[in-house]
């Protein structure tokens, strides 16, 4: 897409939205803009906002705009800075600021003048000291570089023509270990010629839907880890009604979208606080999925099941370590052990392997076998001992890992339980 046709659909959404913003809000759906029996209140209840929510805020704040609430996966802490892409008339920022504190501060964008001037209205009504708003592109932010802890948005990437640029430039303003929480509509299936080149879908949040696997990958691709998607089927009842005329429902859903930007461990790296040990559960598998890609070890095998015998090191929110078993009758192989390389030296390896062999003995495994290319040294300290791959069981030998996830470099190593 070329930058006239860009700015071609930034100047529909602009217009659409100064509508919007000039008369009193509305919901996303097309029929029901600028619409006299709107009811705002309503229509955030509908998409998971509390009655308490719609009414703390300063009057004409909520239009009614979201699919979601991505404070609800925020996790915001007083003191942080906090930015909304797509402020509108200011009704998620006003909500976040009321988290933060007076020792947080809170930043809304968004490109339309006429919504701007509508929230700095709302905020002087409301006397929010810690909130402000700034006219910019969510695509290039008015924000400085590494500043802000957590980015929220509600129903407003699906807007941008260039989103591959709006997280490049998420990942650019956040601090390192910052917090991407968005709610925002995704498509599920590849969107018909009709609906896709519909303006009023377009600007009514449907019609520029991205697909999970497309949002997944320009993430990855923006420096993101932790990345993870959710889909709430639950969202058709309300989305459905956006497009009454359309079957939208067969192609898009609301979503949560969250992820980190990597960096140094400021919560778990000091010699006085140690990261927690503990069982691994399955909202943690992109974590671990994760820190396996940045310790180059193979991790696309790991299905939410298989973390029944994983232990993981976590510090708040953070996995910095991982180690897991897959049975085989009385053999085992350990797999997947890894540690962020700003812990490493600290003996939390050790730790996870012997958690691990501890699991492996409850459920009855006598022997635990593994490949290495760069730990042997260390896992022949730990009493595991050298053995040729051909020796290792059958049923251990049909294991991904030993059909091609690991290179024939790798050495097999074993260890028979007391």
């Amino acid at each position: 897409m070329s930058a006239v046709q860009h700015d071609a659909i930034r100047q529909t959404v602009r217009q659409r939205y100064t509508h919007i913003a000039e008369n009193e809000g509305c919901g996303c759906a097309p029929s029901c803009c600028g619409g006299p029996d709107n009811d705002s209140a309503a229509t955030s209840q509908s998409v998971g906002y509390s009655a308490a929510d719609t009414t703390v805020v300063p009057d004409g704040a909520n239009m009614g705009l979201g699919c979601g609430t991505p404070l609800a996966i925020a996790d915001l802490k007083p003191g942080e800075t906090v930015l909304d892409l797509g402020s509108g008339g200011g009704f998620d920022c006003f909500l976040a600021a009321r988290e933060v504190g007076a020792t947080g501060h809170v930043i809304g964008i968004d490109m339309t003048p006429a919504m701007i001037t509508k929230a700095r209205g709302n905020a002087e009504k409301g006397g929010y000291a810690n909130v402000e708003f700034r006219l910019g592109e969510i695509e290039h932010l008015p924000v400085a570089d590494g500043c802000v802890d957590v980015i929220i948005s509600n129903c407003v990437i699906n807007l941008s023509p260039h989103k591959a640029q709006v997280f490049a430039d998420a990942f650019r303003v956040l601090k390192p270990g910052g917090r991407l929480a968005v709610s925002d509509v995704v498509a599920f299936a590849d969107l018909p010629d009709d609906i896709r080149n519909d303006p009023t879908l377009l600007t009514g949040c449907m019609a520029g839907a991205s697909s999970i696997a497309d949002i997944g990958a320009m993430l990855g691709a923006g420096g993101f880890e932790q990345i993870r998607i959710r889909p709430k089927d639950e969202s058709k009842s309300f989305i459905r009604d956006w497009a009454p005329d359309k079957p939208i429902t067969d192609y898009v859903v609301s979503a949560t979208i969250e992820a980190v930007k990597p960096g140094a461990c400021t919560c778990c790296c000091s010699d006085t606080d140690t990261p927690t040990l503990r069982q691994a559960s399955a909202d943690d598998l992109d974590a671990i999925r994760s820190l396996l890609s940045r310790c180059q070890l193979p991790g696309e095998d790991l299905t939410e099941a298989s973390l029944r015998h994983f232990s993981v090191l976590a510090s708040g929110r953070r996995i910095v370590g991982v180690c897991g078993i897959e049975r085989f009758g009385s053999d085992g192989l350990i797999r997947s052990l890894a540690v962020d390389p700003v812990l490493r030296g600290r003996k939390f390896g050790e730790q996870l392997v012997a958690a691990c062999e501890s699991a492996a003995q409850d459920i009855g495994i006598e022997r635990l076998y593994l490949l290495t290319t760069t730990a042997r040294d260390y896992l022949l300290r730990l009493g595991y001992a050298d053995v040729a791959r051909e020796s290792a069981p059958d049923g251990v030998r049909t294991h991904p890992q030993f059909r091609g996830l690991c290179p024939a470099s790798a050495r097999c190593l074993v260890k028979r339980l007391q």
